[in-house]
């Protein structure tokens, strides 16, 4: 990834590090087996905490408000 992410920018590097798995991963994982109850608890418990700040929860009620005006 950190070669493919250096070629693209053509030789500026980044050390992109994979702390946990994405939801996308988890996703993937337990379609695998969905009976495995005991590695989706283990898969769920290692992913991220999102934390949305203030900003973020006000563009957020902006663009439901839209959404709901333009339906």
């Amino acid at each position: 990834m950190n070669d493919a992410t250096e070629e693209e920018l053509g030789g500026f590097k980044i050390n992109i590090k994979q702390d946990t798995i994405g939801i996308d991963q988890y996703r993937a994982f337990t379609a695998q087996d969905s009976n495995n109850s005991e590695m989706k608890l283990q898969l769920l418990n290692s992913l991220s905490k999102v934390k949305r700040t203030k900003e973020y929860k006000a563009r957020y009620k902006s663009f439901r408000l839209w959404l709901s005006i333009m339906s």
